[in-house]
């Protein structure tokens, strides 16, 4: 990229750097809405990850159960590694419980909601 498009695009960026601190998203401060759609995002997230966990936990076992000799050794890596991953995430999840409750955070609720479909 030349440096006169890297000017260009600065320069174009300097109304919304030096407004910044007027700009507003949905009735409040552009970083704090900024800050709330990312929670949002992370929060939607993080129960889809989980799921995916377990989709792939139940695909490798059946894999294992149905296939043959051969492909048994490699569906249990995959079966062991889809369990590790399950066990982390359900692991930072109750440590972020944790976390909140000893310093008194107000964050989620400390227990897993059952995703839903409207």
């Amino acid at each position: 990229m030349s440096s006169k498009r890297i000017l260009a695009f600065a320069l174009a960026l300097v109304p919304m750097v030096t407004l910044a601190q007027s700009a507003t998203w949905g009735g409040s401060s552009y970083f704090t809405g900024m800050a709330t759609t990312f929670a949002t995002v992370v929060n939607t997230l993080i129960p889809a990850f989980m799921g995916l966990g377990f989709i792939a936990f139940f695909w490798f076992l059946f894999k294992y159960l149905t296939g043959d000799a051969a492909e048994k050794e490699e569906n249990r890596k995959s079966l062991l590694w889809s369990v590790i991953a399950i066990v982390i995430m359900i692991s930072i999840f109750g440590l972020a419980s944790l976390l909140q409750g000893i310093f008194g955070a107000q964050g989620g609720s400390s227990t897993i909601d059952a995703p839903i479909i409207n």
